[in-house]
């Protein structure tokens, strides 16, 4: 609900971000179809019985045909611009996550342990000696190192997969409608983080890589995939409001017939008796 909320409103705000006169013109649409369920809504009753008055809360359910009117006319007219918006959102998420010291520190550690996990399947060792000193002058195994020891293919594999998933997992968590609709592909990101520890090594032999540098990376691949699946966002968009414009309607409209009909029969039923 509250990822709706957040496109609903950034497609809006970019609307009235990118032409002033297009958001005038589209309220001004918006008052006259709000207006208009709102008449439509407290006259519906009169198909049902002629002679009811609307009552307080039939009124409360014209106020909110009313609104479900006009809050839809102006996100069906914002929806053009679903793509900006999420672009927002995605970038957005990217720099808070990066942040976001105690979900790094968190995937680190998860991380680390997959790289203590592998074993070489010959002698059964780690793959990896976590009892030598690191970069910052700290053993591997010390909860304190900022380092994981990659120096194995299978090592790097392995905390390039981590990040990956543990990044489009953080994404879809915190919004999970945009990632219903967009798809990050963890393959290229993991395969470009992995990339960038190859390098590494051909450059700095015999050092350690700093995960920083390759979550960063792969980071930025995703936002980029996120951004190249927002263009069938805007159809999307158009449909869901439409959905909940309709959906919205039929509920006002409904309660209030029902309303009218049921004060109908206690009318009929008063005049036999």
């Amino acid at each position: 609900m509250r990822d709706a909320l957040a496109m609903s409103l950034g497609c809006v705000r970019e609307m009235f971000a990118h032409g002033r006169m297009m958001g005038i013109e589209a309220t001004f649409l918006a008052v006259v179809i709000a207006l208009a369920c709102a008449f439509g809504c407290h006259k519906s009753a009169w198909l049902w019985n002629l002679k009811y008055s609307q009552t307080f809360p039939g009124f409360g359910l014209c106020l909110l045909a009313g609104i479900i009117g006009f809050w839809s006319t102006l996100v069906y007219a914002g929806a053009g611009f679903a793509k900006e918006a999420a672009i927002a959102v995605v970038n957005g998420w990217g720099t808070m996550i990066w942040e976001d010291h105690g979900w790094k520190d968190g995937v680190f550690a998860k991380a680390k342990q997959s790289v203590k996990d592998l074993k070489d399947p010959k002698t059964g060792r780690s793959l990896e000696d976590f009892s030598l000193i690191g970069p910052d002058h700290v053993r591997y195994d010390d909860p304190k190192s900022a380092y994981i020891p990659s120096q194995t293919s299978k090592s790097r594999e392995a905390v390039s997969f981590v990040y990956s998933k543990e990044t489009i997992h953080s994404f879809r968590s915190a919004h999970p409608i945009l990632g219903w609709f967009l798809f990050a592909n963890q393959e290229q990101s993991s395969e470009l983080m992995s990339k960038d520890t190859d390098s590494y090594f051909a450059e700095h032999p015999g050092t350690t890589y700093r995960v920083d540098r390759g979550f960063k990376l792969a980071l930025q691949q995703i936002v980029r995939e996120l951004e190249g699946g927002t263009d069938r966002l805007v159809r999307i968009a158009r449909v869901g409001v439409i959905v909940f414009f309709a959906a919205g309607e039929a509920f006002s409209f409904g309660i209030v017939g029902f309303i009218a009909y049921r004060k109908l029969r206690i009318d009929r039923q008063t005049f036999r008796t």
